[in-house]
């Protein structure tokens, strides 16, 4: 059964994966993009390896930080690579990344997030969330758009705790999009 949160914005994320990721960290994010919280985790001496499918936002990730370690290709690829399941990553990130992915893609790449993992962490938008452009504006439109919805039974049958964020996306009411996010946990046992 999952919890309820009922006032959540980008502070909120930002302080709970703080929370959750240890100082120092080896941390492997699928789906990297540009998360604005990737200086967080490096002020904290996290070791970062980022997997993203467009080259350009790798790019930029190196541009400004030359110390992590990227994979430009898709995550179902990069994770069955032998370079990344002969390693074991203290926390897998999928922080806005699996509703990109077609439902069937998706449960495929959560479970090879957990095989290579000691923690994951999802974070994903609750129900009707449509999306095709790239607001950042580097010719991303295609790898933006969700191919997939999610619900919190969903993620709880994939073997994770689920807190549901119901007003996260509060923004995204005016163009018909259901408001809610996803908070998704899961342990090594």
């Amino acid at each position: 059964m999952s919890t309820i949160l009922p006032h959540s914005d980008l502070n909120t994320l930002h302080d709970r994966l703080l929370e959750e990721i240890a100082p120092g960290s080896t941390v492997l994010d699928v789906g990297a993009g540009l998360a604005k919280y990737h200086q967080m985790l490096i002020d904290r001496g996290c070791k970062l390896t980022l997997i993203d499918a467009h080259k350009p936002y790798l790019d930029e990730r190196l541009s400004r930080w030359p110390q992590i370690e990227t994979i430009n290709d898709k995550a179902e690829n990069a994770l069955w690579d032998a370079e990344v399941t002969s390693r074991r990553w203290d926390v897998v990130l999928g922080i806005d990344f699996v509703e990109h992915l077609d439902q069937r893609n998706a449960q495929y790449v959560i479970e090879h997030m957990r095989g290579v993992g000691s923690r994951v962490i999802l974070f994903v938008p609750e129900g009707n969330h449509p999306q095709d452009t790239d607001h950042y504006e580097m010719g991303g439109d295609f790898w933006q758009t969700h191919r997939s919805t999610w619900d919190a039974g969903m993620l709880e049958n994939l073997g994770f705790t689920v807190e549901r964020w119901v007003d996260f996306h509060r923004w995204a009411k005016d163009r018909g999009a259901d408001p809610g996010a996803l908070w998704a946990t899961w342990r090594r046992p």
